[in-house]
């Protein structure tokens, strides 16, 4: 019978060194908190280390469109296709992922921005790094049996109003799944919303486009908006093949 290849074990030993990355940064013009990639760097490097696990990027495709913003000035929007091998030290063993990073800069950081965002979710996803400790109490001493409720997920909770995050419906049908709700919230807006806050951050983010500005999801800056040209005129996502 062949072994188990040592990359899933050494996975989790990370997983259980690591705990939480809070988010400590926080958006001064929304007023979102959220965590950016040199705060999960440094979270598991050591982690890494220790159990020796390697993470080696590979980029299987670049896209690129460079577009005027409102005001006038030449951005670029970088578009990768990244492999990822999660090596094991120990034995070599490995295994591969492929994810889709994307960064716009008006210099030469659009391919920099387009792997940070891509290795930002690889790493939050494999490892499953959650926002804050799921500990019962300070000292560490499990309350009763019968003290105890139920732990809701803080993935599960709205960033801003901190209400739960539930499937959208219309007359009595479920036309959008909260996991559809939390990505689209967190791609576009940077954290976990109910659909009532995405509302309210998509008519901030309207404000911010009118005077040709957007808030940057990766750093948190408020910066020119690469989405709109010089005309106002919203952008395609797509790159041109």
């Amino acid at each position: 019978m062949s072994s188990v290849p040592k990359i899933y074990k050494a996975i989790s030993d990370v997983m259980a060194d690591v705990g939480a990355v809070s988010k400590g940064k926080k958006n001064k013009d929304q007023g979102y908190e959220y965590r950016g990639i040199d705060d999960i760097y440094n979270a598991l490097n050591p982690a890494m280390s220790k159990h020796g696990v390697i993470i080696i990027p590979n980029i299987k495709e670049r896209q690129e469109l460079d577009f005027a913003t409102k005001s006038g000035a030449s951005w670029r929007r970088v578009i990768l296709t990244i492999e990822y091998t999660i090596l094991c030290a120990e034995d070599g063993s490995s295994i591969q992922t492929t994810l889709i990073g994307e960064g716009s800069d008006n210099g030469d950081k659009g391919t920099n921005k387009a792997m940070s965002a891509a290795m930002k979710y690889l790493l939050l996803q494999i490892f499953c790094i959650p926002t804050e400790n799921l500990h019962d109490d300070a000292d560490g001493q499990n309350p009763p049996e019968e003290q105890r409720v139920p732990m809701q997920s803080s993935f599960d909770k709205c960033e801003d109003c901190g209400t739960e995050i539930v499937d959208l419906k219309r007359d009595g049908s479920v036309v959008k799944l909260k996991t559809d709700i939390k990505e689209y919230s967190e791609k576009n807006y940077g954290r976990c919303l109910c659909h009532k806050c995405i509302k309210k951050a998509k008519e901030a983010a309207e404000m911010l486009a009118e005077k040709g500005l957007t808030v940057d999801t990766e750093t948190g800056e408020v910066i020119e908006n690469p989405d709109v040209d010089k005309f106002g005129n919203k952008l395609p996502w797509e790159a041109p093949a």
